[in-house]
This record gives C-alpha cells, structure tokens and sequence, in this order.
C-alpha cells in the first residue's frame, strides 16, 4: 500500500529543490515603539526563505482588433506552511538583484507548495 503522506513529502521536496530565489515578507501592523505608542507600518514576517519566481505573458486582442495588449503576470512559489496576508509586501531577491512585490490575492494552497499571484509594487516600476 501507498503512504500518502510520504508520497507527497517526495512530492514536496522535489518541487522545493527548484526553488532558486529568496523571499523576505513584510507586512502592514500595528506595532509599539520604543516609547509605547502604537503605530502602523511596516513588520519583516519573513526573511530568506527559498521560493520560485515566474513570469508569463497574456496577450489579446483589444474590442476593436487593432493591436494586442499584453500583460505579465508574476507568480511566486514557495512552502504551503508561510502564511502571507493579501497586500503584504514580497521582496525577492534573485541573481543578486532585489526586486519588490505586492500580494494581489489569496495564495493557492496545495500539499506540496503554494502559489501567489504578485504585482509591482506602486511606484516601483
């Protein structure tokens, strides 16, 4: 008889070993300062974790068939158990070059990994 769970631990530490990036997750709270008043702003979640980050391109034809309008979409691959917050702040870091993102939606759960659907962060395009 098959083990499941070992099966899918196979499964997950296959897709692990493609990932080649690093992510740090930040995300907006409420936090206390040093004098004890509570502010909003910034917190690391994460830091360094091993991730995968792809890019593909949709193209389609505009409503009057003229030319095509393209979009990228950016999708990040990383552990199941990392829970990150829809508009939380993604920096990867990849070949040495940082790059920052925003979380567009919820991620999509599986045993074996999620995945999260980015976008460039306002202003840093």
């Amino acid at each position: 008889m098959v083990d499941i769970r070992k099966e899918l631990e196979n499964i997950k530490k296959d897709i692990e070993f493609m990932y080649i990036d690093r992510c740090s997750v930040i995300s907006y709270e409420n936090y206390e300062d040093i004098n004890g008043i509570t502010r909003y702003g910034e917190i690391l979640k994460y830091e360094n974790l091993p991730c995968h980050l792809t890019y593909s391109n949709i193209s389609q034809a505009n409503s009057n068939g003229k030319y095509a309008i393209t979009s990228q979409i950016v999708k990040l691959y990383l552990a199941p158990d990392v829970g990150i917050k829809t508009g939380s702040i993604v920096e990867i870091l990849r070949d040495g070059k940082s790059l920052r993102y925003k979380c567009s939606g919820k991620p999509i759960l599986t045993p074996s990994h999620q995945e999260i659907i980015l976008e460039i962060e306002e202003g840093r395009a």
